[in-house]
C-alpha cells in the first residue's frame, strides 16, 4: 500500500505529494459472459501484523447511555412502495427534481451492476457493466445530477488476492465511463462515495485484513485527473462492517468506520496536517454499519449498531459538540445476521431543509423510519415486522419538500423503493 501522504485542504483538495502515489487505470471492460465463482467468505483469522497499526486519539470518557426510548407509532406516513428490479445491496440518491437514482447488483455467477431511475414514474433499469462484483456499493450525484457508482470488482473469474479494486462508474453523454481505483492488493471493499461542488468524487473503502493487508480504510479521489489513494490511519481492519464518507461544509472529507480490533467506532478526518483518527464510542462492541452526515454548522452525526449478542443489539446516534462526542441510544434490532453474506448498511441518516434529523434502520424482520424531535425519537414501521425476510440494508434520502424516501431489498433478491407522504 502507499504510505500516508500529507494533504493540504482546499476546494478542491490539493495534495502535496502526488508522484509517489498516483495510479490511474481507465477500465473499459465489457459485460462478462463467463461464469464467475462464488466470492470469498470472511474468516476469523487474526489481522495482519505486517503493518504498523497507528493509535487513534484517546478514547472518550465513559458516559451513562440511557436505554432506547424511541416511540414507534408516533409517525403515520403513507408509503408508496415500488419494485425496482431483481438484485441485492442497492444504493440511491434523490436529485433536485425528486427523481430517484438507484443502483443494485447481482453477485458472483455472471454478475452485473444495474442502474435505474423513475423520471417517468416506473423504474427504468439498465445494465451498467457485467462481471464478478461484490457489494455493498454506493451512488452519488454530481452537481449536474449525473450518477456515479462505486463498486468492488474482483477482476477475474475467481478470487485472486493480487487482483481486485474499487471501480467508479460515471454516466456521461456517451454512456458509462469506468475508472479503476488501481492500488496494490485485493482492496476496494465496503465502498462509500460522495461528490464535491466541483464534480470531483471522493471515496472510502477497505483493504481488508482477511487478505493479509495492514492498510485498512483507504481514501481515494481525483487530483488533476489522476487517481490518488491514501491510507487514513485506521490500521489493519476487516471488511463487512461498512464505511461512510461525507464532506464537511468546507469540503473536507471525513469517514466513519468500525475498528474490529478494538470493537469501537472511529472517525477519521482530513485536515491541513493530514488524516487524524479519533475514537467516537468504545462502550461495548460498537460501530458496525455506520452512517455519517454533517449538519449545516459542520457538526458530524453518526448512526451505528451496537452488538449485544450474535443476533441483537441497539442503534445509537453520536454527535460532536464543544465538549466532545455525545451519544444516545435510539432503538433495538432483534434479528441481525452478521458475516458474509450478512448485514451491511443497516443504518442511514439524512437531514431535511429545516434541519430535522431523520434515520432509517433495519434487520431481517423490521424496517424503521424515525425522526428526532425536541422530546426524543419517534418512528414508524415501514414494513410489517416478520412479513418478509429483509436483506439487512437500507438507505434514506429526503427530497426538497422534506419527504422521506427509502431503498432496501428482500432476501428473495427484490429491490424495493418507497416514498413517504402525509
Amino acid at each position: 500500500m502507499h504510505p500516508t501522504k500529507t494533504l493540504v485542504i482546499g476546494i478542491p483538495i490539493l495534495f502535496t505529494a502526488l508522484a509517489a502515489c498516483s495510479n490511474v487505470a481507465e477500465d473499459t471492460a465489457r459485460p462478462s459472459t463467463a461464469v464467475a465463482q462464488p466470492g470469498p467468505i470472511a474468516t476469523e483469522e487474526e489481522p495482519s501484523t505486517a503493518a504498523t497499526e497507528p493509535g487513534p486519539t484517546a478514547a472518550p470518557e465513559e458516559m451513562v447511555i440511557a436505554a432506547p426510548s424511541i416511540q414507534i407509532g408516533e409517525i403515520s406516513l403513507t408509503w408508496e412502495v415500488q419494485e425496482v428490479g431483481e438484485g441485492i445491496k442497492p444504493a440511491f440518491a434523490m436529485d433536485a427534481e425528486g427523481v430517484a437514482h438507484v443502483t443494485f447488483l447481482t453477485e458472483a455467477d455472471r454478475g452485473a451492476l444495474f442502474y435505474a431511475q423513475n423520471r417517468n414514474g416506473d423504474f427504468e433499469v439498465e445494465t451498467v457493466v457485467g462481471g464478478y462484483f461484490y457489494g455493498p456499493i454506493d451512488l452519488a450525484l454530481n452537481p449536474s445530477g449525473e450518477p456515479l457508482i462505486a463498486y468492488h470488482d474482483h477482476q477475474g473469474l475467481q478470487f485472486d488476492p493480487a487482483l481486485g479494486d474499487e471501480v467508479i462508474a460515471q454516466l456521461t453523454e456517451s454512456g458509462w465511463e469506468l475508472t479503476t481505483v488501481a492500488d496494490d492488493g485485493h482492496d476496494g471493499w465496503d465502498n462509500s462515495i460522495v461528490v464535491d461542488e466541483a464534480g470531483v468524487w471522493h471515496t472510502a473503502a477497505i483493504d481488508p485484513s482477511q487478505f493479509g493487508s495492514g492498510s485498512g480504510v483507504e481514501y481515494a479521489t481525483l487530483v488533476d485527473g489522476a487517481v490518488v489513494v491514501v491510507e487514513v490511519g485506521s490500521g489493519s481492519i476487516k471488511y463487512e462492517f461498512a464505511t461512510s464518507i461525507q464532506l464537511d461544509p468546507s469540503g473536507s472529507p471525513a469517514i466513519a468506520y468500525y475498528n474490529d480490533r478494538d470493537q469501537q467506532l472511529e472517525f477519521a478526518s482530513l485536515g491541513a496536517g493530514g488524516w487524524s483518527v479519533e475514537v467516537v464510542d468504545n462502550q461495548g462492541d460498537v460501530g458496525r454499519y455506520a452512517s455519517l452526515i454533517f449538519d449545516t454548522d459542520g457538526t458530524p452525526h453518526i448512526a451505528y449498531y451496537v452488538a449485544e449478542s450474535r443476533e441483537s443489539g441497539t442503534v445509537r446516534h453520536a454527535w460532536q459538540d464543544a465538549s466532545g462526542w455525545q451519544i444516545e441510544a435510539v432503538g433495538t434490532l432483534q434479528n441481525i445476521r452478521m458475516g458474509s453474506p450478512g448485514a451491511r448498511k443497516i443504518t442511514s441518516l439524512a437531514f431535511d431543509g429545516e434541519g430535522t434529523l431523520h434515520l432509517a434502520y433495519t434487520d431481517r424482520d423490521q424496517l424503521i423510519y424515525a425522526q428526532k424531535t425536541d422530546e426524543g425519537w419517534i418512528g414508524q414501521e415501514v414494513v410489517e415486522p416478520g412479513s418478509v425476510v429483509l436483506g439487512q440494508l437500507v438507505e434514506l434520502a429526503i427530497d426538497a419538500d422534506g419527504s422521506p424516501h427509502l431503498i432496501w431489498y428482500e432476501a428473495a433478491d427484490i429491490v424495493r423503493y418507497a416514498a413517504g407522504s402525509g
